[in-house]
């Protein structure tokens, strides 16, 4: 039994009020009828009579009543001739289930085969639609469906660009409130624009991009404008007035100069067409952002001229523009590369060779114009290790040209030396073809870039050329290899380590097979001037090997014997049997 006491009345009596007032409708509609008639009812009313009153509606006015998404989206498509199968699979859907409007499909090919196609977006697309949506949700709804119709009836997935959720649009929205360049009165074109949405999809089939995109986005981007073909550009072609009344106009970017420079930048990309003229025009405006050294402003106009041109005009240009420079020149290094860069294709269609040779030579403009700021070692990654890293092989002429750069800089500042020698020794391991090391400038250069006569330098790096080359070479090298070898050992006065090269680490040397230049060996012992190197060389046997391996005595070499003999016993004391015997062979 429930007890109620003085205490809980103040809580039972509002609840009594509140539910007692919610039961008046019903009471009303209960007594009502009570008075009418119980056989004026037909079926169908019987059924709406069980229905709560809420929830009664007019089903002939629901039926009756027009589909305004179905009757926009039933407009008709003009596709492009002889177009796929799938295209029009694709723009059916859009238009019937999804109730996407103004469908627009563009031909991107035109007839032109691959090679001819010039534009950046015929290149790896053949057929560009175009699209409505009526909201943001709208675009990811659509979406969401057509990548279920395509995993269901061409049995892959799509991939999309621009798919924002309201987590990522928060974000955004947080991350531009955090610029301090922003004001209060941006805070209306930012609302405006996390309201609209572009969706690009990837159908991944015969060339074919779907553009999803909201009303609002549309009238700002004109994406016909830049997709129609040459003839039907002017259709689309709008001026100012008509994009600020469209766009909301820069009053809404008031305070934000990023969205305002976006928005100047793609009205001044609409004012140039795909005609040779301005590609003229750009490039010419590229040219002299160059010539002022306003990096940023050719860095603005990048995108644009290489939906016009290759990119290997621009990294020509830059590269020209490098050489005509001294070293007097104010050039901001760090700048002019981040351009290059920037340039630099992800993909390189077309000559490779001439991307490489484009790049090398812009390489050593810098290294030559700002050595102690852009060093022989950053020359090594930004372009061996580069194409290492792209699979390109590696070319002689540019190792002969980077050995002759080391050369320049060694002779220029002595003191670069000693990284000289590591990163030549580093470059020289990713060459695997033995034509390199058989190559006599190529070794000349090779051992020119370890030695400097004006410094004594340590000659670590020296010996572990030679030793690479030994091993590489198992050991066999061509006499003119040997010979520069022996020269570089020579200017080092390491004697003992010009022997052991000479006997031990050459090898396949045998009786009647010994293809080591003699003369050129005597000659550096001769030039040496060292009476203890004389004197070993007689005394420690180093002179019988020509005896030993029956080596040809021609008369070069036996004046050389007799020149080194007359140096160590000049009176023919104490080793004229050993010269004699010499001689005699």
């Amino acid at each position: 039994m429930l007890r109620v006491t003085a205490g809980s009345r103040l809580l039972v009596w509002p609840l009594a009020r509140r539910m007692a007032i919610k039961m008046a409708p019903v009471r009303l509609l209960q007594r009502i009828s009570e008075t009418q008639p119980s056989n004026a009812k037909d079926d169908d009313d019987a059924e709406q009579k069980s229905v709560p009153w809420y929830l009664q509606t007019d089903r002939s006015t629901l039926l009756n009543r027009p589909n305004k998404l179905i009757q926009q989206g039933s407009s008709s498509i003009e596709y492009p001739n002889q177009s796929p199968a799938s295209l029009r699979v694709i723009g059916s859907y859009l238009t019937d289930e999804l109730g996407l409007t103004d469908v627009l499909i563009f031909d991107m090919s035109s007839g032109e085969s691959d090679a001819e196609r010039t534009t950046a977006s015929a290149k790896f697309c053949k057929y560009m639609v175009v699209s409505t949506a009526l909201s943001l949700k709208h675009c990811a709804n659509s979406f969401v469906s057509l990548n279920q119709m395509a995993k269901a009836q061409f049995g892959h997935p799509l991939e999309v660009e621009g798919r924002l959720n309201p987590n990522d649009l928060k974000k955004l929205q947080k991350r531009l409130n955090r610029r301090s360049k922003l004001s209060t009165k941006s805070t209306t074109g930012h609302d405006r624009n996390s309201k609209e949405a572009w969706y690009m999809i990837d159908c991944k089939m015969d060339g074919i991009i779907v553009n999803i995109l909201t009303g609002a986005r549309r009238q700002e981007l004109n994406l016909e404008e830049l997709y129609a073909p040459a003839e039907d550009k002017h259709k689309y072609t709008r001026t100012e007035d008509t994009q600020n009344e469209s766009g909301g106009g820069d009053e809404d970017l008031a305070g934000n100069s990023i969205l305002t420079g976006l928005r100047r930048l793609a009205q001044q990309r609409r004012q140039y067409s795909t005609t040779s003229a301005s590609k003229e025009t750009l490039r010419g405006e590229f040219q002299s952002a160059l010539d002022r050294r306003d990096f940023e402003a050719a860095h603005a106009l990048v995108g644009f001229l290489n939906q016009l041109e290759p990119p290997l005009t621009q990294l020509v240009q830059i590269t020209d523009f490098l050489s005509r420079a001294d070293a007097f020149s104010e050039v901001d290094v760090e700048a002019l590369k981040g351009l290059f860069d920037k340039i630099w294709p992800s993909v390189i269609i077309g000559d490779a060779s001439k991307y490489w040779s484009t790049r090398f030579q812009f390489l050593k403009y810098l290294n030559t114009l700002r050595p102690k700021e852009y060093q022989i070692t950053r020359f090594y990654k930004d372009f061996f290790l580069l194409q290492k890293a792209r699979g390109t092989a590696p070319r002689g002429e540019d190792l002969v040209q980077m050995l002759k750069q080391v050369i320049t800089n060694n002779n220029a500042n002595p003191s670069t030396l000693s990284q000289g020698k590591h990163t030549v020794f580093k470059i020289v391991q990713l060459y695997d073809n033995e034509s390199i090391l058989h190559d006599n400038t190529v070794i000349d250069l090779l051992i020119g870039t370890m030695t400097n006569p004006t410094r004594k330098q340590n000659t670590a790096s020296l010996f572990e050329v030679v030793d690479y080359l030994l091993d590489s070479q198992h050991g066999i090298l061509p006499p003119t290899t040997i010979t520069a070898l022996l020269k570089a050992i020579a200017a080092t006065k390491q004697w003992d380590r010009l022997l052991k090269f000479w006997e031990f680490d050459l090898k396949g040397v045998s009786v009647d097979s010994d293809y080591r230049p003699w003369p050129e060996f005597l000659q550096f012992i001769i030039d040496s001037n060292n009476g203890q190197l004389l004197q070993k060389v007689v005394t420690e046997g180093h002179l019988l090997w020509l005896k030993r391996y029956n080596v040809p005595i021609t008369n070069t070499i036996r004046d050389q014997i007799v020149a080194i003999f007359t140096r160590v016993d000049p009176e023919d004391k104490n080793f004229a049997h050993l010269k004699k015997s010499l001689i005699a062979l």
